[in-house]
């Protein structure tokens, strides 16, 4: 249960900062700063590293938690 809850509050993080980052980049291209490819690019890379590390977080939470309780 705990890990469960330590993933959604970091999921709930990492989305926070991925749309904020797109929302960025969605100014950026606006005011024709970086191309549209530059933008495509960018927003999908950020969006694949969200999956990736949201993917990965309960492998490292569970290995954190591991080692904690077994310092008790």
């Amino acid at each position: 249960m705990q890990i469960f809850l330590a993933v959604l509050f970091s999921g709930i993080i990492i989305a926070i900062t991925v749309s904020s980052i797109i929302k960025v980049l969605l100014i950026a291209h606006q005011r024709k700063e970086i191309s549209k490819r530059q933008f495509a690019s960018m927003a999908t890379l950020s969006t694949i590293v969200w999956i990736v590390v949201l993917t990965v977080l309960p492998a490292i939470y569970d290995a954190i938690f591991t080692y904690f309780i077994s310092l008790t």
